[in-house]
């Protein structure tokens, strides 16, 4: 009989081609369960069947696991094995699916977002714009003068795309050149689980940025379908975009983590403070559920007693108890 590992391989198979699940979604599961994998090879456990697998096996993987991640990356892996095991249960491989008997509660700790102020976000706009490669004569008439101007406009486009759209980094990176509407200032992005939703990108700073990265791209002769691109024109990856946010943090003097994510949970939050409904910036976000947007409605709240704190005309009364 063939055992947990062999059984693998074919769950994967049934995600990407039957479920028809995005590719980032298989590649994780496929992470998680060559990890559950190798465990079993490290506890001696290769030959195991999946009518051998016992709750308790189950509840000693979740305590290596502990050993050694977060809380939230705990819960993503568990969550894949779970699904896994549910395939082995709808081809009868068990008599009693394990996980149908264990009661799981991983409590993670409450942290807010990380997020910028706008002076942060004015100091990394000012650091993309005055960035300028320089080069030299001769190897601007080797063409590299205009790749240097690309680069400088696809760097600039980035920034402000991530602050005007609040889009994830692999939503950024996946955007075509078809996705954009012209007309309507509009992006069609495919979010996670395959969910479309669009964006705006109307701020004429952004629309400038764009005209001159489309101008400068074709001079290049970049044609690649994706809107992003490196240097040799493929695909700008997700790390790429994430070492280019890094770089211009560093140009513009901001001593914190700043991430693309970061921009991510700085654009929702500004909106709030704006008066933007959370609905909108719900679908903005690409939150499938609202309660998801509603932590950003906390670091509201912490602006707001900071508010009152300095503003509050209680303040100017010199009057307290001895």
């Amino acid at each position: 009989m063939k055992t947990v590992i062999d059984f693998i391989g074919p769950y994967l198979n049934r995600c990407q081609n039957e479920k028809r699940l995005s590719k980032d979604t298989v590649k994780a599961y496929r992470l998680d369960l060559y990890q559950y994998r190798d465990y079993l090879c490290e506890m001696k456990m290769k030959s195991l069947k999946p009518k051998q697998v016992t709750k308790r096996m189950i509840q000693e993987y979740i305590m290596y696991l502990n050993e050694k991640f977060a809380a939230k990356t705990v819960k993503r892996k568990i969550a894949s094995l779970r699904g896994f095991f549910s395939y082995l249960e709808d081809e009868d491989l068990f008599d009693i699916n394990p996980f149908l008997r264990l009661h799981l509660r991983i409590k993670e700790p409450r942290t807010l977002p990380r997020v910028m102020n706008l002076d942060d976000i004015d100091k990394i706009l000012r650091a993309v714009y005055a960035n300028r490669i320089e080069l030299s004569y001769d190897t601007f008439e080797q063409g590299r003068g205009h790749l240097a101007d690309f680069i400088h406009y696809r760097d600039v486009l980035v920034i402000e795309m991530l602050f005007a759209s609040g889009v994830r980094v692999q939503e950024l990176c996946n955007i075509k050149k078809d996705d954009i509407d012209f007309v309507n200032y509009t992006i069609k992005i495919l979010g996670k689980g395959d969910k479309e939703r669009k964006v705006y990108f109307g701020n004429s700073a952004v629309l400038a940025a764009l005209a001159k990265y489309m101008q400068h791209k074709k001079i290049v002769g970049f044609d690649s379908d994706y809107l992003f691109v490196n240097k040799f024109g493929q695909k700008l990856s997700p790390q790429a975009v994430r070492n280019l946010v890094t770089k211009y943090t560093h140009i513009a003097g901001i001593d914190k983590n700043v991430t693309p994510h970061v921009f991510r949970h700085t654009f929702a939050t500004l909106l709030l403070e704006e008066g933007v409904d959370v609905k909108f910036i719900q679908e903005f976000l690409g939150h499938s559920s609202i309660s998801t947007t509603q932590i950003y409605l906390h670091i509201s709240e912490q602006k707001g007693r900071e508010i009152l704190a300095q503003k509050h005309p209680r303040s100017k009364l010199q009057i307290m108890c001895d």
